[in-house]
């Protein structure tokens, strides 16, 4: 991953304002220039191909993407470097930026010098200008989606992994209910088994964590539960080489519901994983393509 400094930005922005004003061929950038400002050009093109922020054309002439364009016009060091940021941000997703989701100070207790340095060039590490706050608000935005997106990768791969094993036991393609809606309270429709095919509700639970991890059972997930006739909970621990299935009645998770009391109504619980570790075994997989390998 390239990492950032106010130094290597605003050598970029140099470059950028250069490449508006001249017309230069991609190739002779780098013999034309050894250095701008503070850093190499090689890492500079670098910087400035990864944020997409120049392109080549046909001809092999070097020009300003729209996000280059956007931020060879705005105006001053503090706003360019602080467009700059968002720029990086939205393309590298670094780990650093989780932290933006618990506040201002945790981030910037976590970021590199050199993060760390943006942000304080950028006039973002003390202030609550209406500016500012919303600059916060806005990497907490992305963080979160970040942390979503991660989570939905995370819960499609056991939910994968539950088809096959579904599929494997049954002989038969159980329905992919979550793919379609994420409002039904189960994520697979399969059956009861080879013999019976009455219909088996499934609600799906993923981690790659080896300790510590968590899952969370919406009020409307547990309803379903307990609606229906035959509903399992499939939990998939894929940290290792080998992923390991817990399968869960109903009954069995029901000891670790919340209960509603007064006016209070809870909407979602949170239960470890380790409170079912005996159930865990691992799961040998049959058939042409085990799904497991694409993990």
């Amino acid at each position: 991953m390239i990492d950032i400094s106010p130094g290597i930005i605003s050598s970029g922005c140099e470059l950028l304002e250069i490449i508006m004003k001249t017309e230069i061929a991609f190739a002779d950038i780098s013999r034309s220039f050894g250095k701008i400002g503070v850093s190499s050009i090689d890492n500079i093109l670098n910087l400035t191909q990864y944020l997409d922020w120049i392109r080549i054309n046909k001809k092999g002439i070097a020009k300003l993407s729209p996000k280059g364009e956007r931020i060879i016009n705005i105006p001053g060091d503090t706003l360019r470097l602080r467009q700059a940021i968002i720029d990086y941000v939205d393309v590298a997703k670094p780990s650093w930026l989780q932290n933006a989701q618990y506040g201002r100070k945790k981030l910037l207790l976590y970021a590199s010098k050199n993060v760390y340095q943006c942000f304080l060039e950028a006039e973002l590490i003390e202030g609550t200008s209406e500016e500012v706050v919303k600059y916060w608000d806005t990497l907490s935005a992305m963080a979160r989606g970040i942390q979503r997106d991660a989570l939905t990768e995370i819960g499609r791969k056991g939910e994968k992994l539950s088809i096959q094993y579904e599929r494997n036991r049954t002989g038969r393609d159980p329905q992919w209910i979550a793919l379609e809606s994420n409002q039904d309270g189960y994520d697979i429709l399969s059956v009861n088994d080879k013999y019976n095919m009455q219909k088996l509700s499934i609600e799906v639970k993923t981690t790659k964590m080896k300790y510590g991890a968590f899952f969370y059972i919406s009020q409307n997930e547990w309803n379903w539960s307990q609606e229906s006739a035959n509903h399992i909970f499939h939990l998939w621990n894929i940290s290792g080489n080998e992923p390991r299935l817990a399968i869960l009645t109903t009954s069995q998770v029901k000891p670790h519901i919340s209960i509603n009391q007064g006016a209070g109504e809870w909407q979602n619980v949170r239960l470890p994983f380790e409170s079912f570790l005996e159930h865990f075994k691992k799961t040998p997989f049959q058939g042409e393509k085990n799904i497991s390998d694409e993990l």
